[in-house]
């Protein structure tokens, strides 16, 4: 695995040079934010101790996954959500339609809505027309591939890619144990 943060290494070049040398080798991008914050908890996880610890690797969200509404935003799947889990989401229709549009975005909790990221969404035609303030039941599912997938009774109206979400910096793969 080979982590990039940054500067030049954000140059398409460097990745590039890297993939000639290392052709069987992860290349992931992250933010200097992420890079400090990382290096500083196992740092500060090894400081009591005269040898380094075991560090668990695993994928978890850093960031919330959020579906896009007329007004804001509302948190569909929550940052330290585990892969592997499903829920549902009661969407309220705040206007007369019979279109159904879903927009998922992900972004730090503490972060301004317009900064947040698109992943995927949809226009979807429906079989009937909603008045304001009717809900309809959406269920989701985040699998451990980091697909997130949505459905619409029982039938899947739309999927991310898990590929554009690893690049996304959606997903942080250092946890302490």
């Amino acid at each position: 695995l080979v982590i990039l943060t940054g500067g030049s290494g954000k140059f398409y070049l460097v990745e590039e040079t890297l993939r000639k040398i290392f052709p069987n080798t992860d290349i992931e991008q992250f933010t200097k934010y992420d890079a400090v914050s990382k290096g500083a908890s196992i740092h500060s996880f090894n400081q009591d101790n005269e040898e380094l610890k075991s560090i668990n690797i695993d994928d978890i969200m850093s960031n919330s996954i959020y579906i896009k509404r007329l007004k804001g935003f509302d948190k569909l799947v929550p940052h330290n959500q585990d892969s592997d889990t499903k829920g549902s989401y009661s969407f309220i229709f705040e206007e007369h339609t019979d279109r159904l549009e879903l927009f998922l975005y992900y972004g730090s909790d503490n972060e301004k809505p317009y900064h947040y990221k698109e992943i995927t969404g949809i226009f979807k035609q429906l079989n009937k027309n909603y008045k304001k303030g009717e809900k309809i039941q959406i269920d989701w599912e985040f699998d451990s591939n980091k697909t997130i997938k949505l459905f619409l009774n029982s039938k899947e109206i739309v999927s991310s890619d898990a590929k554009k979400l690893r690049r996304s910096e959606l997903l942080d793969v250092f946890t302490l144990k």
